[in-house]
C-alpha cells in the first residue's frame, strides 16, 4: 500500500464518536483476497489494532456504495481500513464518505482496556508495587502482566483483595483524564518517565486516578463507573512474571 500523509485520529478525542465524515485519500488493492482493498482517509473514527486492543469494525458509505471495514491497521501515522465493497460500485479518491463504527464493539473494547488500567491502579492501592508489563485487552481472555512474582501463599488473598479494590474504585467513579503531555509532564502524570518513550516528543497519557497515568493510544471510558464490574478470574506466576486475568461483567441495559 502507498502511504500518504498522516490520518487525523478522531477516536483519540472522543471514544463515543461512532460516526463521522471523511475524504478518501487513496484506494489500494491488497494481496489478501479476503480483504481485497485498503482505504486511506484524511481522518477516521476507526481504531487500528495496537497497544493490546483489537481494531474497530463497521462500514464506510457514499450514497448507495458501501465498503465493509473488516480490519483496521496503522503504519506510522497512517490508518488503513481493510475490507471489501458490497456490490459492483466502488469508492474513489476524493470522494466524501460517511464512517460508521460498530458501537457495541467499541464500547466493549473501551471497557476492557480501561478495566486493564484499573487493575493496575487497584494493584498499587493494595500495596503490590509490581511494575506493569504486557496488557491484552481482547474479549477472548483479557489480562495484565507484571514484572515480579507474588509468593504462592499470598496469591489467593491478593486475588480477592484486588477484585474488591477494583470494584470499589468503579463504584466510587471518577472521570478518566486523557491528555497529550509534553515530556516534562509525562513523569508527573505517570510517576516516572517510561524508558520506551522518546524524550523529544509529546505522549498521550491516560489517567484513571491522579499520579497514576499511563502512556496509551487506546480508547477508554469517560468515567470509571462505565467499566461496570470487574471479575478477577486468575492470578498466576510464571517465569518471574505475575499474570492477572480479568473480565468485565456485561452491563445490564
Amino acid at each position: 500500500l502507498k502511504l500518504k500523509k498522516m490520518t487525523e485520529q478522531l477516536y483519540w478525542t472522543d471514544t463515543y464518536l461512532f460516526n463521522s465524515e471523511a475524504t478518501v485519500v487513496s484506494v489500494e488493492k491488497n494481496e489478501n483476497s479476503n480483504l481485497p482493498f485498503g482505504l486511506i482517509l484524511d481522518r477516521t473514527v476507526f481504531f487500528p489494532q495496537g497497544g493490546g486492543q483489537p481494531f474497530d469494525t463497521g462500514f464506510i458509505v457514499k450514497g448507495g456504495t458501501r465498503f465493509l471495514v473488516q480490519e483496521v491497521r496503522s503504519k506510522g501515522d497512517v490508518v488503513i481500513h481493510f475490507g471489501k465493497f458490497e456490490g459492483d460500485d466502488q469508492i474513489i479518491p476524493g470522494d466524501r464518505v460517511e464512517l460508521h463504527v460498530d458501537e457495541n464493539r467499541r464500547r466493549l473494547h473501551a471497557r476492557l482496556h480501561s478495566g486493564g488500567h484499573l487493575v493496575d491502579v487497584a494493584m498499587a492501592n493494595i500495596g503490590q508495587k509490581l511494575k506493569p508489563g504486557k496488557g491484552y485487552h481482547f474479549q477472548d481472555g483479557p489480562f495484565v502482566e507484571y514484572l515480579g512474582a507474588i509468593p504462592a501463599k499470598e496469591r489467593d488473598a491478593i486475588k480477592n483483595n484486588l477484585e474488591i479494590e477494583a470494584n470499589r474504585l468503579i463504584a466510587a467513579g471518577g472521570r478518566v483524564n486523557v491528555v497529550m503531555a509534553n515530556p516534562e509532564d509525562v513523569e508527573k502524570l505517570c510517576g516516572e518517565f517510561p524508558e520506551y518513550l522518546p524524550r523529544d516528543q509529546p505522549a498521550r497519557v491516560v489517567s484513571l486516578l491522579p499520579g497514576l497515568g499511563c502512556p496509551c493510544s487506546g480508547t477508554h471510558v469517560q468515567n470509571i463507573e462505565e467499566i461496570g464490574e470487574i471479575k478477577i478470574r486468575k492470578l498466576a506466576v510464571k517465569g518471574g512474571k505475575t499474570k492477572v486475568s480479568y473480565d468485565v461483567i456485561p452491563i445490564a441495559v
